[in-house]
């Protein structure tokens, strides 16, 4: 997997994690101020992480895939705390690749 590539898989599976963070907490939030569990709110939030963490999941293992190919430029245990530090390649990485 080309470089550039690997770099937008990482953000798009980043992408997903922040959202699934974001409407976590604001279901934290519905439930501190009293919101029932069996809310319409709670559980559109609830199918929405679903949804998303499935995708998250679902670009994790394509990255885990190129990077057990050794053609990503990152190392598979990075799964599940990928960020893009992560996918900043050294100097020589890319003029071997030129």
């Amino acid at each position: 997997m080309r470089p550039i590539k690997t770099f937008l898989l990482a953000v798009h599976i980043e992408y997903h994690w922040r959202l699934i963070r974001r409407w976590q907490k604001q279901g934290v939030q519905f439930i501190n101020l009293g919101e029932p569990l069996s809310s319409k709110k709670l559980a559109v939030l609830s199918s929405r992480i679903s949804h998303h963490g499935a995708i998250a999941f679902r670009l994790e293992e394509e990255l885990d895939a190129a990077a057990k190919k050794g053609i990503s430029g990152i190392v598979p245990e990075q799964r599940h705390t990928i960020s893009l530090e992560h996918i900043i390649f050294s100097p020589d990485q890319q003029s071997s690749e030129h």
